[in-house]
């Protein structure tokens, strides 16, 4: 948190009331987790469908805390803050935290991407930059992220995402992006709105925002539903736009190639005419695209220092990291969340590697995809049945998750190379006998927990 805020501080943006304390003592940060919590901070016993701060209070942990932040009453030993909402009082402090920053504030969001598009713009950045701690991406976790603010820093990179309609243009209302963007307009979390339309103008909220406020987009023209968000929104052309496809483009990535021995990125960019190359140890051409964004955003920002930077991006855990197991395979871990497009482009990115070697490809169920869940798992399994067909090579497959059923499906043809997998231990199992060089793509929805297969490769 900034130096200066101090108690007296936190009761004037929450408009709570102070109990035994002195109101001029600092406030070094706040923590909402009891099993994390640092002494000298401040706890906000935070409520939610399964838990509850507050039940915490007379633990040893929040007894290191300097004060508590509650919405009851409480009687303890350390100073507290009584509010009417610990909710609405998270968030705002992290209100008053972005209202007293001066430095300049970025947004993504997207159907994909924007976790890693969020994590290569912060790179670009540089130092004394904040961002989203993981998919801090929510009204919560962006609440948090506003806390992280301190006296240097100059750039805070917000992540932000949405499960219905209205919660992007919350998000922007509350802590005010000045430069922002959509990755691109997909199918991701379909079954909780109902259909692409309503994933369209959810997305679009962020272009409204912008555009109503005087703020800035960088437009992905690649992609026709953002174009048209953008033009619906501001009514004109954008100012830096970009294309992972080499089209005419502020932002424009000439040649994207997979080096087919590491599975590494080499990538070929144009920006405002000037050529640069660089080498990134992160998989999938798909990446190409939030490099594109990440650059295109740090542009319209006026981050002059992105040059220097861009060596220095590395994969968000669990999104596109490359590890060789000790058995000898090439793990490449994506095992953080799936949609069908984010899938389509891992697999095609797979093909284009050494196709001498094996490749197991162990596919987790895309969640969040309601009634549509069926056909777009059987449209992703005929998907791989066309490449395989086109390209051939070794190929095992793992499906995990009932609903991963319908990827094995079109590839009937390949027989008992084809696995539906009841646990992920027999996957681990399966996999761990492998004692030769291959390639390995384990990707699947968050719930599926696939990084448990991807560590116990890598610790064989």
């Amino acid at each position: 948190m900034f130096s200066w805020v101090t108690f007296e501080t936190l009761q004037k943006w929450t408009g709570g009331t102070w109990s035994n304390a002195t109101l001029s003592d600092s406030v070094d940060s706040l923590s909402t987790d009891t099993r994390s919590i640092q002494p000298g901070q401040v706890f906000l016993a935070l409520r939610g469908e399964n838990f509850d701060g507050h039940r915490f209070l007379d633990s040893q942990e929040v007894q290191r805390a300097a004060a508590v932040i509650v919405d009851q009453p409480y009687s303890g030993p350390i100073p507290s803050l009584q509010v009417q909402d610990t909710l609405q009082a998270l968030i705002q402090l992290g209100e008053g935290m972005r209202g007293s920053f001066q430095g300049k504030t970025l947004a993504v969001t997207g159907s994909a991407g924007k976790s890693s598009t969020k994590d290569m713009l912060a790179t670009l950045c540089g130092d004394h930059t904040i961002k989203s701690p993981a998919s801090f991406n929510n009204l919560i976790g962006v609440s948090k992220t506003a806390l992280l603010l301190e006296d240097s820093t100059k750039t805070l990179v917000l992540e932000m995402g949405m499960n219905a309609l209205g919660e992007i243009s919350e998000l922007c209302s509350h802590f005010k992006p000045e430069f922002g963007l959509i990755t691109n307009i997909g199918d991701a979390h379909i079954g909780k709105l109902g259909g692409l339309e309503f994933i369209y103008q959810a997305k679009k909220e962020m272009f409204d925002w912008l555009s109503e406020s005087g703020g800035k987009a960088a437009v992905n023209i690649d992609d026709e539903k953002v174009v048209k968000a953008f033009r619906e929104s501001y009514g004109s052309e954008p100012l830096v736009t970009y294309s992972a496809l080499g089209k005419e483009a502020v932002v424009s990535i000439l040649s994207s190639k997979l080096d087919p021995k590491t599975g590494f990125l080499n990538l070929e960019v144009k920006v405002r005419g000037e050529r640069v190359s660089v080498a990134l140890p992160i998989f999938g051409k798909h990446q190409s695209q939030n490099i594109a964004a990440a650059i295109a955003l740090a542009e319209l920002a006026g981050i002059s220092q992105w040059h220097h930077q861009l060596p220095g991006i590395r994969p968000a855990d669990h999104r596109g990291e490359v590890h060789l197991s000790p058995g000898g395979l090439t793990v490449i871990d994506e095992s953080y969340n799936s949609n069908p497009t984010a899938l389509k482009s891992s697999l095609d990115s797979l093909y284009e590697l050494d196709p001498s070697l094996p490749k197991y490809v162990v596919l987790g169920e895309m969640l969040e995809l309601g009634k549509f869940s069926e056909s777009r798992h059987l449209e992703v399994g005929e998907y791989l049945a066309t490449l395989q067909k086109r390209w051939g090579g070794d190929l095992t497959v793992f499906a995990y998750g009932q609903e991963a059923k319908g990827f094995l499906k079109p590839l009937a043809f390949m027989g008992d190379r084809c696995h539906f997998a009841e646990s992920v231990s027999l996957i681990e199992a399966e996999l761990g006998q492998v004692r030769s060089a291959g390639w390995c793509l384990v990707k699947g929805s968050r719930g599926n927990r696939l990084e448990k297969v991807v560590n116990s490769l890598l610790h064989i």
